[in-house]
């Protein structure tokens, strides 16, 4: 199968430039004042040869700054040092030193760090972040990588999907370490104090771990059989994305843990999903509660390594849905049920109820389920989790679309609807060959309010984040 739209979405930026003047089709909100950035992959090859997988291009940063109703634009590509063998790795290579190979076990550094997945903001610094590497810090300004950080706390990784609660005015991430022993180590950024490594969670090692769930007392781990084999990684010299086996005889487990007690979870086992993005988390008594997208087996990975890269046709991939999980705690039972039949990925919520009750979610989605599991997203889709209907925008033929980003106008503030507000998203226009920033009314039924176009097709981005430097919400990628 011949993926159609790989002439502009899928390919290396053209033309990198800081915040210039972009043609608005539309009216833009007044309301809307500040900036929103958007990661994923900017480079698809290295030296002119092609990456062996979407995953190990160098970041492509793409933002959109609103001022009183006008757009500025940039994009930029993160340069990423290479290591002296001139490859990238871990997703479709693998470093050609077995010492490397080893180390990978303990040091970071070992792979290249590609800044490619998720963004993240620590107070006023914004950084780049990706699978299994330490945050790349960024200019806000002119979009430009300019170090590494560690924050003096992250023992080994940083995930791409940290978690801002309002409730408690601070951000939460996680990291994997193998050694000593496999741990998941959790991080907390308060917003007026120093980062802290709160303790580690001990869990199986070498499985497919992306995203997870945090609320106020509780932090959980959804677990997928998709195991890395760690003697294939480091003495067959196989790549991630070859080394990875989906075993669904070992089921699915969640690791819950309270925040005073890290150190010893509980453990669920489940029938064999895998669970990839959180939209959001809360607690009810001594129930945990969250929704977030699960597949039935693992061919939306298979789908993904095959996408970009790779000499054999596209793989298809089993639809993915938003679930709600209910988790009594005390007892252990779990009450897993679809919440809606729209098919989507990497859904988003009002910020302002991060950790609390919600009832709309929005994704990317699509508005021909034939195209599922085949094509990138081709709309936006509002699921409400308390009825299971969906709303989709339908933005044509030849379309791409991203992760929508909602930006709230006064539920922040408790004047208004859960649904008051903006969404923002990255698209690219195959028709065209350019890319545009969709700027939607979220509340009731969704439309199109303004199109906000680059002069160039910009590649497709993962996340985002919305920084308003206006508000008093603090906006962190999740």
């Amino acid at each position: 199968m011949t993926f159609p739209l790989q002439s502009g979405c899928l390919k290396t930026l053209r033309r990198e430039h800081g915040f210039e003047p972009l043609t608005v089709e539309g009216r833009i909100p007044h309301s809307l004042n500040g900036t929103l950035y958007r990661l994923g992959v900017g480079r698809f090859e290295t030296a002119g040869i092609p990456n062996a997988h979407w995953f190990d291009g160098e970041g492509g940063l793409a933002a959109l700054r609103l001022e009183n109703g006008k757009a500025f634009g940039g994009c930029r590509i993160l340069r990423a040092d290479l290591d002296e063998s001139g490859q990238r790795g871990r997703f479709g290579s693998a470093p050609k030193s077995l010492w490397k190979r080893i180390s990978a076990t303990w040091d970071y550094s070992a792979y290249v760090n590609s800044a490619n997945t998720a963004l993240f903001r620590n107070r006023d610094k914004l950084y780049a972040l990706y699978e299994g590497s330490i945050a790349t810090e960024v200019d806000p300004k002119t979009l430009e990588a300019t170090r590494q950080e560690t924050f003096g706390i992250i023992k080994r990784a940083f995930s791409a999907h940290p978690k801002y609660l309002p409730g408690l005015q601070s951000t939460f991430n996680f990291g994997f370490r193998v050694l000593p022993r496999p741990s998941l180590d959790v991080y907390a950024f308060p917003a007026a104090e120093s980062p802290r490594h709160l303790g580690s969670v001990p869990y199986s090692g070498a499985t497919f771990l992306h995203d997870f769930v945090k609320t106020e007392h509780f932090v959980a781990f959804v677990v997928s059989p998709l195991f890395g084999n760690p003697r294939e990684m480091i003495f067959d010299a196989k790549p991630l994305s070859q080394a990875m086996h989906w075993k669904p005889q070992a089921g699915t487990e969640i690791l819950i843990s309270r925040m005073d007690s890290l150190a010893k979870p509980i453990r669920i086992e489940l029938d064999a999903f895998l669970f990839t993005h959180t939209a959001n988390a809360y607690e009810s008594g001594n129930t945990l509660i969250f929704d977030g997208i699960c597949y039935e087996d693992a061919s939306n990975m298979d789908w993904i390594h095959s996408v970009v890269g790779s000499n054999t046709a596209i793989r298809k991939s089993k639809p993915g849905h938003v679930y709600r999980f209910e988790i009594d705690v005390n007892t252990r039972t779990v009450r897993r049920e679809k919440v809606s039949d729209a098919i989507c990925e990497v859904p988003q919520i009002n910020p302002a109820l991060w950790g609390a009750p919600h009832r709309y979610a929005y994704a990317a989605g699509y508005k021909n389920s034939n195209h599922a599991g085949e094509l990138l997203y081709d709309c936006t889709t509002k699921i409400d989790t308390k009825s299971g209907n969906s709303q989709s925008v339908d933005y044509g033929a030849g379309q791409v679309v991203s992760e929508p980003i909602f930006v709230p106008q006064g539920v922040a503030q408790g004047r208004s609807a859960e649904d008051d507000g903006y969404l923002l998203a990255l698209n690219y226009d195959e028709n065209s060959d350019r890319s545009y920033f969709a700027v939607l009314r979220a509340q009731d039924k969704p439309e199109i309010v303004a199109k906000i176009w680059f002069d160039q097709p910009v590649p497709f981005t993962f996340h985002g984040l919305w920084w308003d430097r206006h508000a008093t919400l603090q906006a962190n990628g999740i």
